[in-house]
């Protein structure tokens, strides 16, 4: 199976996360009580402003994203820094 590369807005990547952990433990039958804690405080249905019940969560997510983001870059950084343009390989 080959990743296709997209572009997803952060919020969105969120949401997106909270839907694939959500069908995680449904899958399981609901047996998690862990993964329902966690769900339960990364939901931004409840609060009028959109963020999480547990506001860490949004603070804690935007560090993953940017943890992902640099290493991303410093992985580019490094290939490009590496190999020889396009046109001689």
């Amino acid at each position: 199976m080959a990743i296709e590369r997209r572009q997803i807005a952060e919020l969105k990547a969120y949401d997106a996360m909270c839907r694939f952990l959500e069908r995680y433990w449904e899958s399981r039958g609901k047996q998690d009580d862990g993964i329902a804690i966690l769900l339960g405080g990364l939901n931004r249905e409840l609060r009028r402003s959109g963020l999480p019940v547990d506001p860490a969560m949004w603070s804690d997510w935007q560090r993953a994203v940017d943890h992902v983001l640099v290493s991303e870059d410093d992985r580019d950084e490094f290939l490009n820094d590496r190999l020889p343009p396009a046109s001689e390989a």
